[in-house]
């Protein structure tokens, strides 16, 4: 849905993002127009299925994204409000054009750093998701006895080798099982805290 009267955003997409070109197209349904522009270098497989997908759902135009002179007249052509992106490594050129656009900066979290990326968004009031690094089992337990339950366990910053690991070879198989090793000693840390907590918890 589109209106003269909606903001305008550019959404930078990329095959590793966090939030789809559909899950952007629910979300931004009656509350903003928008279109893609998508990273002419990027020529996998992946970017060509993203292209696809985003052509389908609204406006795209493509530059290469280490062309920032080219990122800049994509946005000037097609115009927007604000710019943002659901892909953590596009953030720079994100925060760049958005200068551009209106003069508006932000520090940039690191590239990864998932746990601090949270806290700046719990901090500017726009997420409620409570997240916390745990480093054993006490840590673990006052986090639930805080938050409540349910509970995800997941190893932080792995999220983004894992979507690049059919690409990585050894390299990635590795990332692989150090991601899928952190995940499961979460994952026992958290069954034992609860078993101590309510030894009629289920243990799996």
């Amino acid at each position: 849905m589109s209106g003269p009267d909606l903001p305008r955003l550019a959404v930078l997409a990329g095959p590793e993002e966090s939030l789809s070109p559909t899950d952007v197209a629910r979300s931004a349904d009656g509350l903003a127009s928008y279109w893609f522009l998508l990273d002419g270098g990027d020529t996998s497989a992946e970017a060509e299925v993203l292209r696809r997908v985003a052509s389908a759902l609204a406006p795209t135009a493509v530059a290469e994204f280490t062309d920032l002179a080219a990122c800049r007249a994509a946005i000037r052509r097609n115009g927007a409000d604000a710019v943002t992106t659901f892909t953590d490594k596009f953030c720079p050129v994100a925060a760049w054009l958005n200068a551009e656009v209106n003069g508006a900066t932000a520090p940039l979290p690191p590239w990864g750093r998932k746990d601090l990326q949270r806290r700046m968004l719990r901090e500017a009031g726009l997420s409620r998701v409570q997240s916390a690094r745990m480093d054993g089992e006490d840590s673990l337990r006052a986090f639930v006895r805080a938050a409540g339950l349910p509970v995800v366990v997941k190893p932080v910053g792995s999220g983004l080798r894992l979507g690049h690991s059919h690409r990585a070879g050894a390299g990635g198989a590795v990332a692989v099982h150090r991601a899928l090793g952190g995940l499961r000693r979460g994952q026992r840390l958290l069954h034992a805290c609860l078993h101590r907590a309510d030894p009629g918890h289920p243990a799996t």
